[in-house]
């Protein structure tokens, strides 16, 4: 009997020290703070014409740009240490077509897109390859071998 009373003393002052509705509190998650406006640097219209592209930025980089298929273009995804990575790669005389926000980008042997976990990193395409890129109202024309373009978000 006095074991019986000594272990219902011992849960009641157990549930005695959880003080009502604190743990509710703390299980509740504020939401992460919201990133910085998307970067305005690929918004006015342009082509960029690439042996190669890697195209790397935040997590929501996924809003922002989309690939086109085909039969000669392989495509394979994994996740890694650094973020989402999805290869694209060129065969049979095609083309790979990206969008990245108002800019259209052509590769002929393909490309590279990792979407990194973090919100407010900087969006960076880095051309390899015969590298040509215009502005389509005809202001602007870059050749080079290779060439790295860099949008800071909220800028």
């Amino acid at each position: 009997m006095q074991k019986h009373v000594a272990l219902a003393l011992a849960l009641l002052a157990l549930v005695g020290c959880q003080q009502p509705g604190a743990r509710e509190e703390r299980d509740i998650a504020l939401p992460p703070p919201a990133p910085a406006p998307w970067t305005a640097r690929f918004t006015e219209p342009a082509v960029l014409v690439a042996t190669r592209v890697s195209i790397e930025g935040p997590d929501d980089l996924v809003e922002h740009i989309a690939a086109s298929q085909g039969e000669g273009i392989h495509y394979s995804a994994e996740t890694t240490p650094r973020g989402f990575v999805e290869r694209y790669r060129v065969s049979g005389g095609e083309y790979l077509r990206l969008q990245l926000d108002a800019w259209e980008i052509v590769t002929t042997e393909g490309a590279t897109v990792l979407r990194r976990p973090d919100l407010d990193g900087p969006v960076r395409v880095v051309a390899v390859g015969e590298v040509y890129w215009t502005a389509t109202d005809g202001d602007a024309e870059e050749r080079a071998p290779e060439r790295t373009w860099t949008g800071e978000r909220g800028r």
